[in-house]
Parts: structure tokens; sequence; C-alpha cells
């Protein structure tokens, strides 16, 4: 149990093989930066689970070289939710990809995202990026949002971003400052496959994307 930490609690790096398991308890103060509860590099068949997680940044980062992780029973926030970071991915040239992430049976409360891929935006901006995100599944993910957009999909115009599939979403807006507001959804440069309940429906607003029920 960590209390009032001004930097990544927990760091895996370069790892063949590791499982985190429960009791895993970690406190930052909610306003602080790079406090990444756990934050995982180069590793390999890693699994963890059932940990709670209050912190002023991601509750768990993943970053390059990731392969196999298993992460399950996650109690998350305050902080910017489970990020695969993919996390930042993109920054450096020879960056390794990152592939086989799953996350089940999470729950995050009073946290800035909930799933989220974040890759480097291209250098110079006037580029498109190069960073090709494929193969990622959203299923039976229910909550509330305080942000009309609740679903959002922003990639490459080069590689765009493929095999994306949503199926049982199902978020509300819960923000009294827009009582009168619709909650959203927004897509540029993907292809989507959709299943199930969709709240919001995908996708009101859109720029060159494919959708197809699934």
């Amino acid at each position: 149990m960590i209390f009032d930490n001004n930097f990544d609690v927990g760091t895996v790096n370069q790892v063949p093989e590791v499982t985190i398991q429960p009791s895993t308890l970690t406190y930052a103060p909610t306003n602080s930066s790079n406090t990444d509860g756990m934050h995982i590099n180069d590793t390999a068949n890693l699994k963890v689970s059932n940990c709670k997680i209050q912190t002023g940044d991601d509750c768990i980062s993943i970053g390059q070289g990731v392969t196999n992780a298993y992460i399950s029973g996650i109690l998350c926030g305050p902080g910017h939710g489970i990020r695969n970071n993919v996390g930042s991915l993109g920054n450096n040239p020879d960056e390794k990809e990152v592939n086989g992430i799953f996350v089940s049976n999470c729950s995050l409360s009073n946290t800035t995202n909930g799933a989220r891929i974040k890759t480097w935006a291209a250098s110079p901006p006037s580029k498109p990026s190069i960073v090709e995100i494929t193969d990622v599944h959203f299923k039976n993910m229910k909550g509330t949002t305080v942000s009309n957009v609740a679903v959002s999909f922003s990639c490459s115009s080069s590689f765009p971003c493929k095999g994306i599939e949503l199926f049982d979403i199902d978020l509300a807006l819960n923000n009294p400052r827009a009582k009168n507001s619709s909650i959203l959804s927004q897509c540029l440069n993907a292809e989507i496959k959709s299943g199930g309940t969709q709240n919001p429906s995908p996708f009101q607003d859109h720029t060159r994307h494919q959708m197809s029920p699934i």
C-alpha cells in the first residue's frame, strides 16, 4: 500500500512473465501528474487482477513492447482510466508494437477517460500519423459520462483504424450543466462494426469511416 506518491507507483519493464494479484492498493494525489498507478513496458504474459488504484494519472498505462497482458477486476478512480498507452506510442521511430491486451470486469469511477488508446501526434502536425491500430474490440461497456462525446475515434488518414468492433455499448449523459444536450459519438478514419445495444448511436458526427453491422 502506497500513499501520496508523486511518481509512477509501480513500473514493470522488460519482464518475460509476471503476475500481480489482490490487495495492491496505490494512492497518489488526484491533482498530481506522471503518477501512473502502474506503468508497463516491454513485458510479455502479464496478469494484473483485483487491484484498487487511486491516482492523479493513469491507473494502468501500457507502453511499447507489451504482449499478452490480461487485466481484470481493477477498481480505478480517481485517475485517468486504463490507457493502452499505446499511452503514448509513436513518439520514437523504433518503438515495438503492442498486441494481445485483454481488459475485463473493471470498474472506473470519477476518471477523465474510460478505455483509451492514445498515440503521439504526427511530427510535423501537417503530416498524418503512421501509427496503425487494428483488431480492437469494445464489448459490454456500461456507465455514465459528463462529456457529450461519449465515444470517439480519431485515426490516421494514412493508416485508418481497422477491425474495430463495438458491441453492447450503453452510456448515458450525467451532467447537470448539459440537461438538454444529447450524447454523441464521433468517428474519423476508422472501419467499425457494431452490434447489440448502441448508446450513443454510431456515428452522428463522422468523416471518412465505414460502418457495418456485426
